[in-house]
């Protein structure tokens, strides 16, 4: 799983929790709440979408890479408007 929006960054409303409780097995164990925010751990999400796929736990590999703390990645949730694109 390469360099995406971590869970130690990526801020999400309560009605995405809502809609992932509909749709992803194990939701609630993609969300943490701290000070009275509610982060998504989309590496763990996404791993668990794979793992219910098909694909062997251990055929992966999670970068462990945040998109938006780590400025060697580009992030329009960091940067907005002026974030720069990869090919």
């Amino acid at each position: 799983i390469a360099p995406s929006a971590g869970p130690c960054c990526y801020e999400v409303g309560h009605e995405v929790r809502r809609i992932a409780r509909s749709t992803l097995s194990q939701a609630d164990t993609f969300f943490v709440e701290r000070n009275g925010q509610l982060f998504l751990d989309l590496w763990s999400a996404n791993r668990r979408q794979l793992i219910d796929a098909g694909l062997k736990a251990d055929n992966l590999e999670t970068a462990g890479r945040c998109s938006i703390c780590d400025r060697r990645f580009w992030s329009h949730r960091r940067d907005g408007a002026d974030a720069g694109r990869s090919a």
